[in-house]
């Protein structure tokens, strides 16, 4: 290759990259809110919220999910469910868009278009209105029957969309009992031999299928109101989904599934159903058959709901597009920004889901004839379109991408957990670890892997569709020079859309205990990562007969000393 013509085309990467930086972010500047929220400064943060979100555009239902969110930690439920309701409705809305709406996103950008709310986020809009009215319901020491009816509804709802998503997933099957043992063995041998070697696991494995805490909330709930049955039905589906595949998706350990079995177990004992022994035998310890033994129907539960920082926010990867004529194939390079930490993180998110590591890849690249193009392939994608030949040479493309062009994905930064461990007290005393139900967090990661393919896909469309109509531009006006401040143009406005439910936690504890009714004086000790203990107190009234619900929220604080608070 000529010097000139490389130095040429270097020059014209860092400019990409100096575009790159210089570009506007395409999420709302939330930095603000977010470090009021985790300081606890409600009021205030739902003021910068204000300030970040146009509530009226592109951003309204995002503005409605964080609002909420924030109106029920400052303890303003009403208020918060007004926004719910109104998030309900647009989400419902999302589901009626056109085919020209979706057509305009394509060609515009996902940045531009009206944030779309994921499937998880949908379930936790009804789960946040069942907690408004749960509070609204318990603030005596009796049971607001309408706001306890209004709760109920909010959980039908929640289970229909629950049951809908079973529906078009398939939900998690039973997993075989038994079986001959060379067989399991061989399989699993096989399962590991396919992830060393490069084979990666199918995307539909990665599906939010179900949510098991939803489920589990739903047995608490119709227990509150005096709905045995239905209780049942919902813990045995929470234990049936923890155990099928939900605890395993996504790292949430055996506990869960323990508990809701236990729950199961208890509800069919207080019903005089004598099956509860064989539910037990099952499924339960020795401790935990133990201690069902003990319970009638003065029996009280403590339920500890635990909700732990702040989601992480998606981020941008930008990617060089360009166009190899020798082996008639598309190429992207990563163009990584920002700090360290953030490129390590681009750069793996790359070389995780798009370069050119499988067997195919690999030998498309030695196929064109070059050893170092293999070498190259670690950190690049080859698209080969040689079929397709003649359609580029008919749309120009040659030309369009003489000097590349910029495509956007989203992406995730590697999880941080903040909280090392949960301990809770009783009068003084320590009871057990708090377990963990759901995990927000890494539900949205694997739906991002799981879609990446996808999003891919839309921003190559979308950039090549701008690339050709700017070439056709100049082409048809005669002025080149009108092509490339047009091209410039596409460099600076190609966005993924890294907006995202921030306020919603990463993460759920839980802990349900027997506890003798009365007064009791509860703490709650949270040890984060960074060694910080935070320490959270209340004093409830356990009622016989009935569980007594404390839920709290849990955040690293923002410009704190490394001490116990």
């Amino acid at each position: 290759m000529p010097q000139p013509f490389l130095r040429c085309r270097l020059r014209m990467l860092g400019m990409v990259t100096c575009l790159i930086i210089l570009g506007c972010a395409s999420a709302p500047p939330m930095d603000k809110a977010l470090n009021l929220t985790r300081n606890g400064q409600f009021v205030e943060a739902e003021q910068a919220l204000h300030s970040a979100i146009n509530e009226q555009g592109k951003n309204r239902l995002l503005s409605r999910l964080e609002l909420g969110t924030i109106n029920h930690l400052k303890g303003d439920y009403q208020h918060s469910n007004r926004y719910f309701d109104e998030a309900e409705q647009l989400i419902d809305n999302n589901y009626t868009i056109s085919l020209s709406n979706e057509m305009a996103k394509l060609l515009t950008g996902p940045s531009l278009s009206p944030y779309q709310s994921q499937q998880f986020e949908n379930t936790f809009v009804h789960y946040y209105k069942v907690l408004n009215y749960l509070k609204l319901a318990q603030r005596s020491d009796h049971i607001d029957n309408d706001n306890l009816d209004a709760a109920l509804v909010e959980i039908r709802k929640l289970n229909h969309r629950l049951e809908q998503q079973r529906f078009e997933t398939g939900g998690y099957k039973a997993r075989p009992q038994g079986g001959n043992s060379r067989e399991n063995t061989a399989a699993q041998l096989l399962d590991i031999f396919k992830q060393a070697l490069g084979e990666p696991a199918h995307s539909e494995q990665l599906r939010y299928r179900d949510d098991a805490y939803g489920h589990y909330i739903a047995g608490v709930l119709f227990e509150l109101a005096g709905d045995t049955d239905n209780a049942r039905i919902s813990y045995q589906r929470a234990a049936q989904s923890y155990q099928n595949g939900f605890a395993a998706q996504y790292k949430l350990g055996d506990k869960p599934a323990q508990q809701a079995w236990y729950d199961v177990a208890r509800i069919m004992k207080l019903d005089n159903d004598s099956d509860w022994q064989y539910i037990a035998e099952k499924h339960l310890s020795s401790q935990q058959r133990q201690q069902l033994l003990k319970v009638d129907k003065h029996s009280s539960d403590l339920i500890v709901i635990q909700h732990s920082g702040t989601m992480p926010r998606r981020e941008e990867l930008n990617l060089r597009l360009t166009l190899d004529t020798y082996s008639r194939s598309l190429v992207l390079w990563p163009i990584l920004t920002g700090n360290q930490q953030q490129q390590r993180a681009q750069l793996a998110w790359f070389l995780m889901l798009y370069s050119d590591t499988g067997l195919i890849d690999i030998l498309q690249n030695y196929a064109v004839g070059d050893v170092g193009t293999v070498v190259q392939g670690v950190i690049s994608k080859r698209i080969p379109i040689g079929m397709l030949w003649r359609n580029v040479e008919k749309l120009n493309l040659v030309k369009a991408l003489e000097f590349g062009a910029r495509v956007a994905v989203p992406y995730y930064p590697p999880i941080k957990n903040t909280i090392a461990h949960s301990e809770l007290y009783i009068d003084g005393l320590a009871t057990e670890r708090l377990l963990t139900a759901e995990s927000i967090m890494r539900i949205a990661l694997q739906e991002q892997i799981r879609r990446s393919n996808t999003e891919i896909q839309l921003a190559l469309t979308r950039e090549l569709t701008k690339a050709i109509a700017a070439q056709r531009t100049a082409d048809e006006s005669g002025a080149p020079a009108l092509g490339g401040i047009l091209k410039l143009v596409n460099l600076l406005t190609a966005s993924a859309d890294t907006r995202n439910w921030l306020t919603l936690p990463n993460s759920i504890l839980l802990s349900r205990l027997s506890l003798a009714p009365g007064q009791h004086d509860i703490e709650l000790k949270t040890t984060l990562s960074n060694g910080f203990v935070l320490s959270q107190k209340q004093s409830l009234n356990v009622v016989a007969g009935r569980p007594t619900l404390w839920h709290t929220h849990s955040y690293q604080p923002v410009g704190i000393a490394n001490k116990a608070l």
